[in-house]
């Protein structure tokens, strides 16, 4: 039996996963199945459909929001239709998120985004489109580089990814990948106690880049394999471990 991102219940239920393509498979943990895992993958594909993530200015397909449980999502900016160059996003951007938060909210009664991006304009061009679309907006700015994020930031991400009141929730950063990818492992691992092998194993079919195939990331890397007791290569020593961007409004 495969675990994936996926949607779940409880242990006895089934689980279900939609890929970044947007086609489904099913692991069950019995053979029975429960409707409300077809409601949800309906409901889940109708949003994907509307989305065009961005992509450093680019448009891209990104990763769909899988459902990682009842109520808890993952993506990337949730952005409708294309988008220009980077030096346009002053009059595309905000319309386009308004679009998108309110696809969020509207069919998926999103409740909560929790957005990982350090990108100053997008963090308050969202923030704008999550008041306007009454959702409560959260902005945890996480480093995607060679620092390690601190431990107080990723406990403070953790603790809201496991609190229930903030469901239905969507985190995302950029490209829904790396920094998505790394809380989503950790979530997996700390919280439903899946093996930090597996955990990464998962985060790698996702998006995420590791530390074999580029250094960009080697931060997160490095942290994730430090927190789930994964050895780590002798390059990890080299990692700064205070990013001073991670906390800047």
């Amino acid at each position: 039996m495969r675990y994936f991102i996926c949607a779940c219940i409880l242990l006895t239920f089934p689980f279900v996963t939609l890929n970044a393509c947007s086609s489904i498979s099913y692991s069950t943990v019995n053979d029975a199945k429960d409707p409300r895992v077809d409601h949800q993958v309906a409901e889940v594909a109708k949003v994907i459909e509307q989305f065009h993530f961005v992509s450093v200015g680019k448009p891209g397909p990104g990763n769909a929001p899988d459902p990682l449980k009842y109520g808890l999502y993952r993506g990337a900016v949730p952005i409708v239709g294309q988008i220009g160059h980077p030096a346009q996003w002053t009059y595309q951007l905000q319309e386009k998120l308004d679009k998108g938060v309110k696809i969020l909210h509207d069919e998926l009664h999103i409740k909560t985004i929790l957005n990982l991006e350090t990108n100053g304009r997008i963090i308050e061009t969202e923030r704008k489109a999550a008041d306007k679309n009454g959702v409560t907006f959260i902005s945890m700015k996480l480093p995607d580089s060679i620092f390690k994020p601190s431990d107080e930031r990723v406990n403070q991400i953790i603790a809201i990814l496991k609190d229930p009141s903030y469901y239905p929730l969507y985190v995302h950063d950029r490209d829904g990948e790396d920094r998505t990818g790394f809380v989503i492992g950790l979530y997996r691992h700390l919280i439903e106690g899946m093996p930090g092998e597996q955990a990464y194993q998962e985060m790698k079919q996702l998006g995420f880049h590791s530390i074999d195939k580029t250094h960009s990331q080697i931060g997160l890397d490095c942290y994730f394999r430090s927190a789930t007791g994964m050895s780590a290569p002798s390059n990890c020593q080299f990692v700064l471990t205070s990013d001073p961007y991670e906390f800047v409004h």
